[in-house]
């Protein structure tokens, strides 16, 4: 398959690949597609190996999505270590951009550390309440 490699995160938690096309305007509106929106944030995580791009709903905030995506917030904890915002709705996780600025697919060191946090947030052995604010 061409395109870019990413994962779809849930406010409940559910996880899925997909494919977005790797350039233009047409991975912008794939990428307000998945995440149901008009304007996306970036949010860069980790680095090395490991690095990655979050997208998330820019308004998801200001217009109160129904549920914070809990999920993308301990998620951003774990790459960066540290987590001061809830993130609201359904996020994107891509690869950090290359040195032209062009998104690029998650890499499989990221992808590997993104289902394994996934599974310890689901199993109840890291929470929200626990990182808020602080570093872990």
């Amino acid at each position: 398959m061409s395109g870019l490699r990413g994962l779809v995160v849930t406010p409940d938690g559910e996880i899925e690949e997909k494919w977005f096309p790797a350039t233009g305007l047409d991975f912008l509106n794939a990428l307000y597609a998945a995440i149901n929106c008009d304007h996306v944030e970036a949010v860069r995580l980790g680095e090395g190996a490991r690095a990655a791009t979050m997208y998330v709903d820019e308004n998801g905030k200001g217009v109160q999505l129904p549920m914070p995506n809990e999920y993308a917030t301990v998620l951003v904890a774990g790459f960066n270590h540290v987590v001061y915002e809830l993130y609201f709705g359904t996020a994107v996780f891509l690869g950090c951009p290359d040195r032209h600025g062009d998104d690029t697919s998650l890499s499989d060191k990221a992808d590997t550390y993104i289902r394994v946090l996934m599974t310890e947030i689901k199993s109840g052995r890291i929470t929200l309440r626990n990182m808020r604010g602080r570093r872990f």
